[in-house]
């Protein structure tokens, strides 16, 4: 199962293009060349202080907000 994104996640993929918080591609877990950063931050760091990525911008980290809708 795959897990949910933060809603202020945002990436940019080569093999994806524009992806945003929810559920995320199988293949942007494992995409070295996805730019990601918080759209609450505006940056690469997260409000707690640690990176954004597509496996640890998940439920369960502090900062994580749940995609509604």
């Amino acid at each position: 199962m795959k897990k949910a994104l933060c809603k202020y996640f945002r990436a940019k993929s080569p093999s994806y293009g524009m992806v945003g918080g929810g559920i995320a591609p199988a293949a942007l877990e494992n995409d070295n060349l996805a730019s990601c950063w918080c759209i609450k931050t505006q940056g690469p760091m997260a409000p707690d202080s640690g990176f954004v990525a597509p496996l640890s911008c998940v439920e369960g980290r502090k900062c994580y907000v749940k995609t509604t809708g």
